[in-house]
C-alpha cells in the first residue's frame, strides 16, 4: 500500500493521522489497475470512484469527508480528464450534477505536487505530470484537465453546516446516481 489506513479512518501517506493541507498532509495517487486500489481509497467515497472509473474517468484523489473540531476536510473526488473532448465532458458533469445541494467544483490544468513519494513545493512540468498520469492509468493523452467535485466545501457558514448535517448522505447518493447516469465509457482522443 502506498498510503496508510490510520485509526481515525483516514487514508493518506502523511506521517501523522491528523495532518491536513496546512501542516504536511500528503496523499499519493494510485492506479485503479493496482491490485490494492480498494484499500487505498476511503470506504465512504469508493463507490463513487468505482463508478467514475467504469465511465472512463480517472480519479486521482478523493476523501470521504472528515468533519471534526480538529479538521474540516470535505467529501471530494478529483478526476483527471484526458482527450480532445475533455472540456465538453467537464461541462456535462457540471450540468448533470449542479442541482445537488452543497456541490462545488474546481477546474485546473495542473495539480501534481508529488514527485515519486515526496511532496514538492513547485508544480511539475506539464509533460512530466501528464506522463505520470498516462503511466498510472495506461493511457496516452497529450493533455489533461482536472475536475475537483466536492460536497459542502465550507463549514463556516451556519446554513451550509446545517444543510450538510441533514443532507450529507442524501447528497452523496444523489452524486453517485448522477455518475451512474453519465453516458460515457471512454475518452475521445
Amino acid at each position: 500500500m502506498k498510503n496508510k489506513l490510520f485509526p481515525n479512518g483516514r487514508i493518506h501517506a502523511s506521517e501523522e493521522q491528523d495532518l491536513d493541507y496546512s501542516n504536511g498532509y500528503l496523499a499519493l495517487s494510485v492506479s485503479p489497475f493496482d491490485k490494492n486500489f480498494d484499500k487505498e481509497v476511503e470506504k465512504g467515497v469508493l463507490s463513487h470512484c468505482h463508478e467514475f472509473i467504469r465511465k472512463g474517468f480517472l480519479p486521482i484523489s478523493s476523501c470521504e469527508g472528515h468533519f471534526t473540531k480538529k479538521h474540516y476536510m470535505p467529501f471530494y473526488i478529483m478526476i483527471a480528464i484526458g482527450g480532445k473532448n475533455r472540456l465538453d465532458r467537464i461541462n456535462d458533469i457540471i450540468n448533470k450534477t449542479s442541482k445537488i445541494p452543497g456541490i462545488h467544483y474546481k477546474i485546473a490544468e495542473q495539480q501534481a505536487n508529488v514527485k515519486g513519494d515526496i511532496r514538492v513545493n513547485y508544480s511539475l512540468e506539464k509533460e512530466q505530470e501528464y506522463a505520470e498520469l498516462n503511466r498510472l492509468f495506461m493511457r496516452n493523452h497529450q493533455e489533461y484537465t482536472y475536475l475537483w467535485i466536492g460536497l459542502f466545501k465550507d463549514d463556516r457558514n451556519w446554513k451550509q453546516n446545517f444543510v450538510r448535517r441533514i443532507m450529507f448522505n442524501r447528497c452523496k447518493k444523489m452524486l453517485l446516481k448522477s455518475i451512474e447516469e453519465f453516458d460515457y465509457d471512454a475518452a475521445e482522443d
